[in-house]
């Protein structure tokens, strides 16, 4: 695809799809199916990035995360399916970049670069053309005319009321033209066709940046010593560099002692109390326990791993005398791997006491990646690792993790958890609103348990529901249900998706009304 006229035509036919599959519509089959056109494109033109393994692993993510758009239809796996496509993009232009954070800078640079190449395109094509050419030259010399006449006849006609009464009808056919294009061309619209021409653009015209490839590539993952300088005759400047890191290397001694003591304290007290047996005692606050206490151990968490990150920096790493400090360190960073578990356990028991909800299964994702962060944190110290190495294997990780995340149906699992919960007076009902359609279904079928939860925990359905006008969960379900249908019935084959369509079917099925939940 090397000529630019072949180019031009595939630009339009992609983007002539694109405002087929997309406007008017929602995200279904057509997401996958326009992302799986592009990524064929961009490999037909970059043929040898199909040896790249990152190539692979990120269009096996893509493709994953696509169907699991059809599938579930979930936002995460919408968002995990954008990211994957703009990573896996990233490495087909540039195959040789490592890091799958420059490779999506890499693609999402060039959305931004893509309106010049475009315009560059057209222009070329427009200049080899000789009728087009003149057409463009003669669009240039009228054009500024033009404007500055449009704005002198404005100034007349509101200085001079004859001159407006004899210029009315000219201007009224030109309100009524501008009143058609305008009716039959929406600014929506416009903005619609805008991000679709620069996201096309991106991989029909590579608008590829070096900067991220020049990054990557700057970067190593084995750390090097740097040498101090010796300009001066008596070696002064060497000698306050040497005597700078034993101080630090000292210094980072007597903090990582008094900060193994501490810490040793408080994973003692948590293993006695919150591992084995745990019970909640009387007027105890769970809530608070949990959210602001496991926060606050997060972010000491966090906070060490900088810590060392700041000590371990240079070349404190290649000093003799510095056994004691990295052992140190492998015993704070064990220390904070046991008060991550330790974390992980409090959140467990908020669940196993007051069910599931999205921010608690984030915080174990979250446990999730930082404990991966303090695996290769060790690594990065035992092997003299830079930054570049923890960052670029965490973010592979964490990619990961976002694409297994997508195989599960969120808000299914949350809603049937919580419906047989042992614990039904402790549930946050209020939640149920937060769930997706999806979900309607179960919460049908479970209506009298969902009362009953709303009586257990002393929620007034009316009260609960009242700023929303329904009066009662019934009416809340049914208003629901019907929005629900009503969008289904708009939308065409290009937003179709498996989760919706079964979550129709089901609804279908529900008889009506449901009188029976009335007081």
């Amino acid at each position: 695809m090397q000529n630019s006229k072949i180019r031009l035509v595939f630009f339009t036919a992609s983007l002539i799809i694109y405002n087929y599959l997309f406007w008017g519509q929602s995200s279904g089959i057509n997401l996958p199916l326009f992302s799986f056109l592009l990524g064929i494109t961009a490999v037909i033109i970059n043929p040898e990035s199909l040896h790249s393994r990152r190539v692979q692993a990120t269009a096996s993510g893509t493709f994953i995360t696509g169907v699991l758009v059809v599938i579930h239809h979930s936002n995460l796996s919408v968002f995990a399916h954008v990211i994957s496509f703009y990573a896996m993009l990233g490495f087909i232009q540039q195959n040789k970049i490592k890091s799958l954070y420059n490779a999506f800078l890499q693609s999402v640079s060039g959305l931004l670069v893509a309106p010049k190449r475009l315009l560059v395109a057209v222009t070329r094509k427009a200049q080899a053309n000789s009728k087009t050419a003149k057409a463009f030259r003669l669009l240039s010399l009228v054009l500024l005319p033009m404007i500055v006449f449009i704005i002198f006849y404005f100034i007349y006609t509101v200085a001079n009321p004859l001159f407006e009464e004899l210029t009315l009808s000219i201007t009224t056919k030109i309100n009524d033209l501008f009143q058609f294009v305008f009716r039959h061309l929406s600014i929506e619209w416009v903005i619609f066709i805008g991000f679709g021409s620069a996201l096309t653009a991106v991989v029909v015209f590579r608008t590829i940046s070096q900067r991220w490839l020049n990054n990557d590539a700057a970067e190593n993952e084995t750390l090097l010593r740097r040498k101090s300088s010796t300009e001066n005759f008596i070696g002064l400047r060497k000698t306050f560099s040497n005597l700078a890191l034993k101080n630090e290397r000292r210094s980072g001694i007597i903090f990582l002692v008094l900060i193994n003591l501490l810490l040793l304290v408080v994973n003692i007290i948590d293993i006695n109390w919150i591992w084995f047996d745990f019970v909640v005692p009387q007027k105890f606050n769970l809530k608070q326990f949990v959210h602001e206490g496991t926060y606050m151990l997060i972010f000491s968490i966090l906070l060490s791993m900088a810590i060392l990150l700041y000590l371990f920096r240079n070349n404190q790493n290649f000093l003799k005398e510095n056994r004691l400090l990295k052992t140190l360190a492998y015993l704070w960073i064990a220390q904070n791997a046991v008060l991550c578990y330790s974390v992980f356990l409090r959140n467990f028991h908020y669940i196993n006491y007051h069910g599931l909800a999205y921010k608690r299964i984030g915080v174990i994702v979250f446990l999730l990646l930082t404990f991966a962060g303090l695996i290769t944190l060790f690594i990065k110290i035992k092997e003299v690792k830079s930054g570049y190495f923890l960052l670029r294997k965490n973010t592979w990780f964490a990619y990961s993790v976002m694409v297994v995340l997508c195989l599960f149906n969120w808000d299914l699992i949350i809603v049937r958890y919580n419906l047989n919960h042992w614990n039904s007076d402790d549930i946050d009902v209020s939640f149920y609103r937060s769930l997706s359609d999806r979900a309607l279904p179960e919460l049908f079928a479970n209506r009298e348990k969902v009362q009953r939860q709303m009586e257990l925990h002393k929620i007034n359905p009316e009260r609960w529901l009242s700023e929303l006008d329904y009066g009662s969960f019934e009416n809340y379900l049914t208003d629901r249900k019907e929005h629900f249908m009503f969008e289904q019935k708009l939308k065409q084959w290009q937003s179709w998706n498996y989760a919706d369509a079964k979550t129709y079917k089901a609804l279908q099925e529900i008889k009506e009304p449901m009188g029976y939940l009335e007081k």
